[in-house]
């Protein structure tokens, strides 16, 4: 009898956990009941595809509806630069008219280039010299001597005044020296514009305003087209 019990009562017992599984799974029929037909499952399963889909796009539409439409976005340049040869200035004066005597009757002769000692992305040169004629903005005027410089500071605000339009501006702030009674500190607008996206994907889009060139713009799979 030790022997027997526990079998019979284990035998007994698989009939109720198989009725149990069988009841907790939703997707088989009950007892006596037909299974759906295939078409019937697919169509249940479209449509809580459908659903899902629906839902997602609602979530995207309150995540949109959460976000500012005003964003913030910019830079600092910052470097450093060495004068060489002539004190940084890329022109010297022909006294004499040694270098060019053929230009002898001229009063000035000059060999060089004025912009050709760029210190920066902006194209300011380390130091325009003491050219006669007429007064020049010399933004660097460095005097020959090396410097650490805080060459611009960006600031590019975005507004989204709707699905399709974008307005968008970029202005640097340029810190200088004043003296002499030339100007020192002075600001500048780069970029604004009003951008309007002609298809949906996003790919083509119209501008108008003072707007940066479509060529070297790095992060763009395709060029927007541009009228003016």
């Amino acid at each position: 009898m030790a022997l027997v019990m526990p079998f019979v009562a284990a035998a007994s017992a698989a009939p109720a956990f198989a009725q149990e599984d069988r009841t907790s799974a939703p997707s088989l029929p009950e007892p006596g009941e037909e299974a759906p037909a295939p078409e019937d499952r697919v169509q249940t399963l479209e449509d809580r595809i459908n659903e899902l889909g629906e839902r997602l796009r609602e979530s995207d539409a309150a995540a949109q509806k959460r976000v500012s439409p005003l964003s913030w976005n910019g830079y600092v340049d910052f470097g450093f630069f060495v004068p060489l040869g002539n004190g940084g200035v890329g022109w010297v004066e022909d006294f004499q008219h040694k270098q060019f005597p053929q230009y002898a009757n001229t009063s000035w002769v000059f060999l060089g280039d004025i912009l050709s000692t760029a210190v920066n992305t902006r194209g300011e040169v380390a130091d325009l010299g003491n050219a006669p004629d007429a007064a020049r903005f010399d933004s660097v005027n460095s005097n020959g001597a090396s410097s650490f410089i805080l060459n611009e500071i960006n600031l590019r605000p975005r507004y989204q005044l709707s699905d399709r339009m974008i307005m968008r501006a970029s202005i640097n702030f340029i810190p200088r020296s004043g003296a002499n009674f030339a100007i020192g500190d002075f600001v500048e607008a780069d970029v604004g514009e009003l951008e309007y996206l002609v298809t949906d994907d996003g790919k083509t889009s119209v501008f108008v305003g003072k707007s940066m060139p479509v060529f070297g713009v790095p992060g763009r799979d395709v060029p927007p087209v541009k009228l003016y």
